[in-house]
């Protein structure tokens, strides 16, 4: 049997790829029980000599903390038999995610960079697309440059008449008068 074993660890990012196999090849394989918690799960053939229960089947039943798996094969006519049973730990704590505490808005000029760091992710996703994670767990985002804002005004109904642009944020300041001199 392989897949967990006694006093492992299982997060969040092992859940995706964890399977326990157990050999098919030997006589009984058939009567093969594998239970996870004491929910009995159904192994399938995988057509290389091995039964196999999938990630689906085991995170299904999967608590925060201890856990137990037990593979075990009746003996004949209620005589002999073997079990092998693993206790192992489930920590479904989400990685920590450090950035940051403000960040600069985007504009059409200037994008934002956000760096960060993660810890204990296999894969970082923004914005839907896979972000590079640098050993250690070091990120980079560039986000897109924002278009300059435009608006779409819609049609004027007939008969009113549509104000002009507002006027700048400076235009309600004092302009700058020079004073003038008599020449002497």
């Amino acid at each position: 049997m392989d897949g967990i074993s006694e006093g492992q660890t299982v997060t969040r990012r092992d859940l995706s790829t964890l399977t326990v196999r157990v050999d098919s090849s030997g006589a009984g394989a058939d009567d093969v029980r594998v239970e996870v918690n004491g929910e009995e799960m159904r192994p399938a053939d995988d057509g290389e000599g091995a039964l196999v229960v999938g990630p689906q089947a085991i995170a299904a039943v999967l608590l925060a903390g201890d856990n137990t798996l037990v593979v075990s094969q009746p003996g004949r006519f209620g005589l002999g038999g073997a079990k092998v049973e693993h206790i192992f730990r489930f920590d479904p704590a989400a990685p920590s995610f450090l950035v940051p505490a403000a960040v600069p808005t985007p504009t059409a000029v200037r994008p934002t960079v956000l760096r960060g760091l993660v810890n204990g992710a296999a894969v970082l996703t923004a914005n839907g697309l896979a972000v590079v994670l640098e050993p250690g767990g070091a990120f980079t985002l560039a986000s897109p440059r924002v278009p300059p804002r435009s608006r779409w005004l819609p049609p004027t109904p007939p008969g009113i008449r549509r104000r002009r642009r507002s006027p700048s944020p400076t235009s309600h300041l004092p302009r700058r008068t020079r004073r003038l001199r008599p020449f002497t």
